[in-house]
């Protein structure tokens, strides 16, 4: 690590210590989960993102409508939780998706690479104190995401298990190695959705839930 990057951590663990001073490390063996409030999400997971595992989502197009649900579990998480992290692995995500109120408690890590996430989201795991990590890599090339060394995404497992942490990744096409859920969006938008509502635009989405490898069953949102 160079001088750079590790200033750069050290900042990122300031703001989480001057930002969230009353967070809840979950620590080790906790159980339980993130509700979103989603429920194309909450439901096939047994009630929401399970804390102390890594969840992947993969894009199935440019119009699956990965963008809507990462904003929606924004939307919906940021009520109830006082913090949640978002790592931007290609600095491509628009504030104004977001209403002001909930931009206070939102932790936003721009990056110019996939590389560049890595360090960030070990640092966020580590400090325990986030309870829900998600990190967008769906704007980054193939050949970046090739590049992220595979013991990443397993240390990446290990580290939210012991801290309790949820850790969301969302990518065009799969990568994370070892994980035991993955979401895959089938969903198709076209011109017409630019005339809809957020609401209607939820129920159109559609997310197959995989575990461990095997077939999954489509579902809707609420």
């Amino acid at each position: 690590m160079g001088r750079a990057d590790a200033a750069k951590i050290l900042d990122l663990r300031r703001v989480l210590a001057e930002r969230f001073p009353g967070a809840v490390r979950a620590g080790r063996g906790a159980r339980g989960v993130v509700v979103t409030g989603v429920g194309c999400v909450d439901g096939p997971l047994g009630g929401g993102l399970p804390l102390g595992e890594v969840v992947e989502v993969v894009a199935g197009g440019a119009c699956s409508g990965a963008g809507l649900l990462l904003v929606e579990l924004l939307r919906r998480v940021l009520v109830d939780r006082p913090c949640v992290a978002l790592v931007d692995g290609s600095d491509s995500f628009d504030p104004a998706d977001l209403p002001a109120r909930l931009l206070g408690k939102l932790l936003w890590v721009r990056c110019a690479r996939a590389g560049d996430a890595l360090r960030p989201v070990d640092a966020l795991l580590r400090d325990g104190n986030v309870p829900l990590v998600l990190m967008d890599l769906r704007g980054n090339a193939a050949p970046e995401l090739c590049a992220i060394p595979q013991h990443a995404w397993f240390r990446f497992q290990r580290v939210a298990g012991d801290a309790g942490t949820a850790l969301l990744v969302a990518v065009q096409r799969s990568v994370v190695r070892g994980v035991r859920w993955r979401l895959r969006l089938d969903s198709r938008f076209d011109l017409g959705a630019l005339q809809k509502e957020r609401a209607a635009l939820l129920g159109d989405l559609c997310v197959e839930v995989l575990r461990g490898g095997a077939g999954g069953i489509a579902v809707g949102a609420e």
